[in-house]
């Protein structure tokens, strides 16, 4: 009788292992396959800048960037939603790349200036973006610290520098070549915010690339990113510079940014 329990649970265990197995690789297709979204994304914008040779000015080619460039953010947040949907484990930390999501796609209305942003924002819409980045960084960080709760951040010897400088470079970049001398107080300590959040994001994405490798490191690529992006995005838009690639540049680096997290978060194991 024992013998036959025993057995029972030996082949229990061994289907729920097999199980959890095939979910496991059917959800690794899935993120694959959805990765391909991304790279069509970044080749249709790459297209979209091409067809912009003949406009001279950033303020033009903005007017013939909004719709285009929300729809690429759009289906990235799509992708997003199809992963956690998708997961066989739908947990809180997974939860918060989606919503950081729905926060980026926000901001992307406010830093593309359109009328209603300028309006409800009093003729600063990039003060509505970095609230709304400031919530998506605050999601990013803690899906990741979350999702790897059994090691704590601060756990391995690297983790302060790393952390300290990532948290710097935003904010030298901001003194040197952002702020300027009457910027409005909210965009200056709104960005100071903003800056040690994305620095913290993408520090704790680097500790955990080099502390477990594998996909973190596609998430890391995507932090690295993020902070390439802002740089340009506060140097030309925030300061006040135009030059003519002023949104695309910036926003080549954020799609890529955005595809890295995702897709790469969506890898890693439930």
């Amino acid at each position: 009788m024992n013998y036959a329990l025993t057995d029972a649970k030996r082949i229990l265990m061994h289907s729920i292992l097999q199980k959890s197995c095939c979910l496991e690789v059917s959800m690794n297709m899935l993120a694959v396959s959805l990765g391909f979204i991304p790279f069509i994304v970044l080749l249709s914008f790459s297209i979209h800048w091409r067809s912009l040779k003949t406009v001279s000015s950033s303020s033009a080619r903005l007017e013939y960037s909004r719709v285009p460039y929300l729809g690429y953010s759009f289906l990235l947040v799509m992708v997003s939603w199809v992963l956690f949907i998708a997961s066989p484990a739908k947990e809180f930390p997974s939860l918060l790349i989606p919503l950081g999501s729905i926060f980026a796609i926000i901001g992307d209305y406010f830093n593309l200036q359109h009328e209603f942003a300028q309006r409800i924002t009093r003729n600063t819409p990039i003060f509505g973006g970095l609230l709304s980045f400031s919530i998506t960084q605050i999601c990013y960080s803690a899906a990741f610290c979350a999702f790897s709760s059994n090691s704590s951040l601060f756990n391995f010897t690297y983790s302060i520098p790393l952390i300290v400088l990532f948290v710097s470079i935003p904010q030298i970049v901001f003194s040197l070549r952002v702020y300027y001398k009457g910027m409005p107080a909210r965009i200056v300590w709104g960005s100071r915010v903003y800056s040690c959040l994305l620095g913290f994001m993408a520090a704790a994405a680097l500790i955990y690339a080099f502390a477990y490798g594998g996909f973190w490191i596609l998430i890391a690529c995507g932090g690295v990113l993020y902070l390439i992006s802002d740089s340009i995005l506060g140097e030309t838009t925030v300061h006040g510079r135009h030059p003519r690639a002023e949104y695309q540049l910036p926003w080549i680096t954020y799609l890529a940014a955005q595809g890295c997290i995702i897709i790469g978060y969506g890898l890693l194991s439930p």
